[in-house]
């Protein structure tokens, strides 16, 4: 109680604005939405990836400049020397040629339009967008990734919750079961080592308990960190999410579905492009290119004005192995993206059938549990009773005692891990969304 309340404490100190906590599973999704730095990151990454797609697709449109210039020019030539113009006196000087400083000044507009460039600018655009599907599954598996942290904590905390509810129950029973022992040992009925049993029990009861609490104020700080939010009172989770029937079907919607396999498929698609892109290093280039320019001779006052309309072409014929080199590295990067996708495909049928296998056995183990807790007050409760007549021992009564309390404990993790891996189930296909986890 005392760290809880000091966390508190130092939360409101931070943020005082925050006066309202989220009970709910909801709540905790929500704040941790909005808190979790690395889901802002790759929404960042994602706008990024959007600003290369318009980037990538500005190069197939004209490129309008606008250039000017004003100053001084000097120049001087001997190119006029001997220039004479019939019938003009032999000292007439000639505008626009003479020598000297001259305050010039002028302006340029030019625009230029790839007709052909190989491919390279189609196939450039079809990488960045390829690029931008890639970081948008990248910021899927983030985010569901944030949802199951978030679904995992809320429970771990109310498991932690309950555990500590449980044993405090069982310190309560066994120093009833102490003060009793103690009762029938003052009328003779009951032994020194009854007494020591049942002391002894209690004792390893509360150092159990304490180490519980331990654990339920550590959660609460990983809650905390991870949903931006203190656990205050946390709500019941909502029911089980829907999940695939079969371990096929589970499988076939994962390889659809899971933002790991559709990444991985994006980035080889991209590696595929920068092969074309890499052919076309070697092809011809064509583009069109229009201008008209503006030049004025302050001084003189005489202009010169220039239009042109020109068809540019380039073909490469020798860049020093640098394309060959480019085109076989760009191979490599297909090669390597490739068994990527295998590796992911791989990895991701071992993570689903895990997640697969383990929520049957939890379903099987709750079950079991809750029939052994079932029995377990049964053993309990007629121990007592045969303890009173005689014909029990009070270590008996302590070993039904410490059955039940394992079969409730065993029940209670049973429940938790089965809601966990439904929703470790739901991530590794691609199904882990805010709705799913709220479903009611």
């Amino acid at each position: 109680m005392r760290l809880r309340n000091l966390l508190l404490v130092f939360w409101l100190a931070i943020y005082p604005h925050s006066m309202m906590f989220g009970d709910t599973l909801d709540d905790a999704l929500n704040s941790a939405f909005d808190n979790d730095p690395r889901l802002k990151a790759e929404k960042t990454s994602v706008e990024i990836a959007e600003e290369g797609v318009k980037k990538a697709k500005a190069t197939r449109r004209f490129q309008l400049s606008l250039s000017g210039s004003a100053g001084y020019q000097w120049s001087e030539t001997n190119r006029f020397d001997n220039f004479t113009l019939p019938g003009a006196p032999p000292d007439t000087e000639f505008p626009g040629i003479d020598s000297g400083a001259r305050e010039t000044a002028g302006i340029q507009a030019e625009a230029n339009y790839p007709l052909y460039a190989g491919g390279r600018l189609t196939n450039s655009i079809r990488q960045a967008e390829a690029e931008y599907n890639r970081a948008k599954s990248q910021y899927q598996r983030a985010l569901q990734d944030l949802y199951l942290r978030t679904v995992t904590i809320f429970v771990q905390v109310l498991q932690n919750k309950d555990t500590v509810k449980i044993r405090e129950s069982n310190v309560e029973a066994l120093s009833q079961q102490l003060k009793e022992t103690k009762t029938r040992f003052s009328f003779g009925v009951a032994s020194n080592t009854d007494v020591a049993l049942a002391e002894a029990r209690l004792a390893g009861a509360k150092a159990s308990l304490a180490g519980t609490r331990s654990q339920f104020e550590a959660s609460k700080v990983s809650y905390l960190t991870i949903v931006g939010i203190p656990a205050v009172d946390l709500e019941s989770v909502p029911q089980m999410p829907e999940l695939p029937i079969t371990l096929t079907e589970a499988l076939d919607r994962a390889f659809k579905n899971a933002p790991e396999i559709l990444s991985a498929r994006h980035l080889m698609r991209s590696a595929e492009i920068s092969v074309e892109i890499a052919k076309g290093l070697s092809r011809p280039e064509i583009s069109l290119s229009l201008g008209a320019g503006l030049q004025n001779n302050i001084k003189d006052d005489l202009q010169d004005e220039s239009a042109t309309a020109l068809i540019r072409g380039r073909i490469p014929l020798y860049e020093g192995g640098a394309n060959k080199s480019s085109f076989k590295s760009a191979k490599l990067r297909r090669k390597q993206a490739q068994q990527s996708l295998d590796a992911v495909k791989w990895e991701l049928e071992a993570r689903v059938s895990q997640s697969w296998y383990g929520y049957q056995a939890a379903t099987r183990m709750i079950i079991a549990t809750e029939a052994q807790v079932h029995a377990a007050e049964l053993a309990y409760a007629g121990s007592r009773l045969e303890l009173e007549a005689g014909v029990r021992s009070t270590l008996d009564v302590l070993n039904q005692e410490q059955e039940l309390l394992e079969a409730r404990l065993s029940n209670l993790y049973a429940k938790s891990d089965a809601y966990i891996l439904a929703h470790q189930l739901l991530r590794n296909i691609g199904g882990l969304s805010f709705k799913t986890v709220n479903e009611d």
